[in-house]
């Protein structure tokens, strides 16, 4: 069944592939770039509340590492999104309302949905306006959709957005989540009627978005060579790919990274108190005494992973990094480099 917001969202692809700057202003990319628009994708469900909060006391060392790497501070956009895309159509979804892809929350600003060094429309530091809106809460959809949270922050779609996205200025988009991309196509895989896509369960994003050397998706095990899928009710992490190339026009205009759980181990299991078929959490160590828990992300590191500047460095870093600064760092680095190497325009 196609649906008139999947239609839509085809047309918005298939303009994007043919040329359309969608959300941005219809010019030819610059030759060099005159600002840096950062767009965190922050995960607002159950238990991400102190990671929100380990996220926004490295804010700051990220800026200095960014100013650092670069010699100075770059004119700065910082806007921040959730993963939470509620769909309003589907009986008995989990998930409903009609939000998704706002910058959020402006209540951390002087005035605006984003950040902005140039005029400082925040009260204190950079840092402090951007840590503040990094703190969403726990209460977004279980059914994370961070790569459909961060196309429709950029395509226009969302009103209070226009502004953040400028046709001279590099695009950084950084995730930080717990659990893999779950945008789906279908919306129904939401819904707890669609027993077509199995038992009600956040494994079915995993179960339909992820191909393994292993078909079976249901029985006990290991997974191997877990790779994103291609067809089935989640959008084609290519689909994502082709919007921010398009976007951007080129993949050098973009660097993606973030902190994320690895993509590998992969482990199902069966959950002897629900019967549920679940995967074997990772990051035992992020925090035992909250009991935090994360799942391998092959959707999200496939993403990144094309953006990588050379194929053996890490796109993502890892959620379970015990100290956040390193791959943050590392990212300020490779946002500065690709920022310098087509020249300074300011």
């Amino acid at each position: 069944m196609l649906y008139a917001r999947d239609r839509l969202g085809s047309f918005l692809l298939l303009a994007a592939l043919a040329g359309a700057a969608c959300g941005a202003d219809d010019v030819a990319p610059p030759e060099t770039f005159d600002g840096i628009d950062l767009l965190f994708v922050v995960n607002d469900s159950r238990s991400m509340i102190p990671l929100q909060a380990r996220l926004g006391d490295h804010v700051a060392g990220f800026l200095d590492a960014l100013a650092a790497a670069e010699g100075t501070l770059p004119n700065l956009h910082v806007g921040v999104v959730s993963t939470s895309v509620e769909e309003p159509t589907v009986p008995g979804a989990l998930c409903r309302g009609d939000r998704g892809g706002e910058l959020r929350p402006a209540d951390c600003l002087a005035d605006g949905a984003f950040a902005r060094s140039a005029d400082g429309n925040y009260a204190g530091t950079l840092a402090d306006a951007a840590a503040c809106m990094m703190q969403l809460g726990e209460l977004g959809c279980p059914f994370e959709q961070p790569l459909e949270a961060m196309r429709r922050a950029l395509d226009g779609s969302a009103p209070g957005n226009a502004g953040f996205l400028r046709a001279d200025a590099l695009l950084a988009v950084i995730f930080v989540t717990d659990e893999d991309d779950c945008s789906a196509a279908d919306p129904y895989l939401y819904s707890q009627g669609a027993t077509q896509y199995g038992q009600f369960s956040s494994y079915r994003c995993f179960a339909h978005g992820v191909r393994c050397d292993q078909p079976d998706t249901s029985t006990p095990g290991p997974r191997t060579g877990c790779e994103p899928a291609t067809d089935g009710p989640l959008h084609p992490v290519d689909n994502y790919l082709a919007f921010l190339e398009t976007q951007k026009g080129g993949r050098g205009r973009v660097v993606v990274g973030g902190l994320v759980p690895p993509a590998s181990p992969v482990q199902v299991r069966i959950e002897a108190s629900t019967g549920l078929t679940l995967l074997e959490p990772l990051c035992a160590s992020i925090d035992p005494e909250l009991g935090l828990q994360t799942w391998p992300s092959p959707r999200m590191h496939a993403l990144a992973d094309a953006f990588a500047s050379t194929a053996d460095e890490p796109a993502l870093g890892s959620l379970c990094s015990d100290d956040w600064s390193v791959p943050l760092a590392a990212l300020a680095q490779r946002i500065a480099d690709t920022y310098r190497e087509s020249g300074d325009a300011r």
